[in-house]
């Protein structure tokens, strides 16, 4: 069954900064994720499966068309469960803002809306990130000095939500537009 996302995505140039300071870091450790030119850097607000094509329609044509500024709180490193027991996931922890809760409110209620069952924590649960990569359970993180240089190019950059397909990793691999082609 086919997986989407509905998303915030940064702007090119910042897009394109992050990827290559993760590949260089990370791309002698990545397992099964990491940022790449075909997977996109996302803040996830709510990802779902279906089949059905009209459903996923109405969703592009419902979410909120809004745009954020987003602040990096610090790096994170989680260990994986279920299929991803030993493995680890590292990216950035991102600000619980009025503003991006909201959004992430919104998107859940366009998907509850719809019939279908947000597949990421959402409410209280809710842990909003920008996802490196994944890579095996006890990986040290390298030294990413860089991403700190990065992370100054995000500030006063603004996210634009998108809906898009994913895959079962939550890997984001392209916009969709109203035709649903990317």
């Amino acid at each position: 069954m086919p997986y989407y996302n509905i998303v915030l995505l940064p702007d090119y140039n910042f897009s394109c900064a992050l990827v290559e300071c993760i590949s260089a870091a990370f791309s002698g450790m990545a397992d099964g994720y990491i940022l790449s030119d075909r997977v996109y850097p996302h803040i996830t607000l709510g990802q779902f499966i279906t089949e059905e094509l009209e459903g996923v329609s109405r969703i592009i044509n419902s979410v909120p068309r809004r745009s954020i500024e987003v602040d990096v709180l610090s790096v994170y490193l989680k260990e994986g469960d279920g299929d991803h027991f030993g493995y680890q996931w590292t990216g950035w922890e991102i600000l619980k803002s009025e503003e991006l809760l909201s959004l992430h409110h919104d998107s859940i209620s366009v998907l509850l809306d719809v019939g279908l069952k947000p597949l990421n924590a959402y409410g209280s649960n809710y842990f909003p990130h920008i996802t490196f990569c994944r890579m095996p359970e006890g990986a040290k993180l390298p030294n990413i000095e860089r991403l700190d240089i990065v992370a100054e190019k995000n500030k006063n950059t603004y996210w634009r939500v998108a809906v898009g397909k994913s895959d079962v990793n939550g890997q984001y691999l392209g916009t969709l537009e109203n035709d649903l082609s990317i």
